[in-house]
């Protein structure tokens, strides 16, 4: 009945929180990877990357770059792969690489061509977590025409650098120039000090439009930055909020919660985004200049005529919307497949889930779409799963899997028909589980899997908590652990709420981790009170 009636259903899921409980419920127990005509092949066979959150061609290279999330960057060539390069290090710059951190963004100058040294610039977007307590966002520029991996790596450029909470949420994460020649960078809603909530006085929550060439017949110098570094870039002149004292010169749209990947279609120039959701939607966006995408009043189908925005610009709804199951619940943007290698997939959107590393796709001259072909799942998924899905000028379409933190397991993968596939969906991953217990390894883990509803610290106190409409309990209170067993805790992770007479909205963790992740995760939990001395 959920399946003939979403609409309906949606609205019942956001408003009432029994009815949310039951859908979740039977989501738990229905979840079926079907057979599809669609499968992956290993691009690279003889390379395994530390967590890759992005694969992409520079303008004028059949060279792959791959961007991996602890801040190296290693050029790989296409389609005879050979032993990678390593491009930039950027590696001691990040601090600590944990929960949403880490180099996110990556794009090239349209002119970039090391032969000719005219534009051989990188632009790279990623988060600082030095000193211990301070963040901050960076998006700076690199000279790839420099000779060694240390020049290029130190000839970092800074364009933005955004001051941020410290919880380490929602930073976005995708870098794109437009056909217009100008940069785009989508910026999520948590990159801004505790002090600063508003567009006109830090860059959150939509995206920028800026012109890194300073050509002053197009652009203009921008406004002073209260709360971080602006520089080396101009604010386009037609940029549509210019005029707005509510709102900085260089946002193009506003109101997405966390876009973590966008594309422009080579066809229409139309900007594509996926902006992963808080506890219930998740969504794909056609994003155009000048409008508010409803974040933080709105989101998914449950608009219900609210005014979406106290700032008197006009709203507009996603392409597309799904609610969480317990597996499909972080959305990863993908591209429109223009080139005539899948002829069945020609003029569709293509794109995926982080968690459950499934890949879809839909029509993309719709302006609404409720329906989706699901085309393959990847064989890395929960936390490893997709974090990119681009395309080559040669028409194959990459996803690269992040595979653990711990070791260097993530991969590049092509999607292709199921013929000629060798990556089998869903299979036991081959990895190599420590010996014992490692604490920093357990606490990635905790991080990347159970920080976003039981908070960074175990104590409840997490972004989505007051979202998610029942009670967390506290991991750092010693009470907690007196009057709770450790079996009935392995229980709960391993099994999910439903099967334990607790609320839905906690999966059964026991099909994504190894018995002994499990365990180790509830030796952490436990570790947790001596570490944050509860009172």
């Amino acid at each position: 009945v959920y399946f003939l009636v979403p609409l309906v259903l949606g609205k019942a899921f956001s408003s009432d929180r029994d009815i949310a409980n039951k859908i979740t419920q039977i989501r738990i127990f229905f979840n079926p990877v079907e057979e599809t005509n669609w499968g992956f092949k290993t691009v690279f066979p003889d390379v395994k990357f530390h967590q890759p959150v992005l694969a992409k061609q520079a303008p004028d290279s059949d060279d792959v770059y791959v961007l991996e999330r602890f801040g190296k960057v290693y050029k790989i060539g296409y389609p005879n792969s050979g032993a990678p390069e390593l491009i930039l290090d950027l590696s001691d710059q990040l601090g600590e690489v944990e929960v949403e951190n880490g180099a996110v963004g990556l794009a090239f100058h349209p002119e970039f061509n090391l032969a000719s040294n005219k534009q051989p610039y990188a632009y790279l977007y990623f988060t600082d977590t030095r000193p211990e307590g301070v963040q901050h966002n960076r998006l700076s520029r690199y000279d790839l025409s420099l000779t060694s991996v240390e020049e290029r790596s130190q000839s970092e450029q800074v364009i933005l650098r955004l001051d941020r909470e410290d919880s380490g949420f929602h930073n976005g994460g995708s870098l794109e120039f437009g056909p217009d020649g100008f940069l785009y960078a989508a910026i999520g809603e948590g990159v801004r000090p505790k002090s600063a909530k508003t567009f006109e006085d830090t860059f959150r929550s939509g995206i920028l439009r800026l012109d890194v060439d300073m050509d002053p017949s197009k652009s203009r110098e921008p406004n002073p930055f209260p709360h971080g570094i602006a520089q080396n870039y101009f604010v386009p002149n037609d940029n549509p909020f210019i005029g707005n004292e509510k709102v900085r010169d260089e946002f193009f749209a506003l109101g997405l919660r966390n876009p973590f990947r966008i594309s422009f279609d080579d066809t229409t120039g139309k900007l594509w985004v996926g902006d992963v959701g808080s506890t219930i939607w998740e969504e794909v966006n056609l994003v155009e200049k000048g409008y508010h995408y409803e974040f933080p009043k709105v989101e998914g189908d449950n608009n219900d005529n609210i005014v979406t925005n106290d700032l008197g610009i006009e709203g507009k709804g996603p392409v597309y919307a799904y609610q969480h199951t317990a597996y499909d619940r972080a959305v990863i943007g993908g591209i429109v497949n223009r080139n005539g290698k899948y002829e069945e997939l020609k003029d569709k959107y293509v794109f995926a889930d982080n968690y459950s590393a499934k890949v879809f796709a839909f029509d993309a001259s719709q302006s609404k779409v409720n329906e989706v072909e699901f085309l393959a799942r990847a064989n890395q998924y929960a936390q490893r799963g997709i974090s990119s899905v681009t395309q080559l000028r040669s028409g194959e379409i990459l996803v690269t899997t992040l595979g653990a933190a711990s070791d260097p397991s993530g991969e590049v993968l092509e999607l292709v028909r199921a013929s000629e596939a060798n990556v089998k969906a869903v299979k036991k991953e081959e990895k190599k589980v420590p010996e014992g217990y490692d604490e920093a390894t357990t606490a990635a883990l905790f991080n990347v899997n159970c920080a976003r509803c039981h908070g960074i610290k175990g104590d409840g106190d997490s972004p989505d908590a007051k979202q998610l409409g029942v009670p967390l309990p506290d991991f750092t209170s010693p009470l907690y652990h007196f009057k709770t067993d450790r079996q009935h805790m392995i229980d709960v992770v391993n099994k999910g709420g439903v099967a334990m007479g607790k609320s839905p909205l906690m999966p059964p963790w026991g099909g994504f981790l190894e018995p002994q992740e499990i365990e180790h995760l509830v030796t952490y939990i436990e570790s947790l009170p001596a570490k944050h001395h509860h009172h």
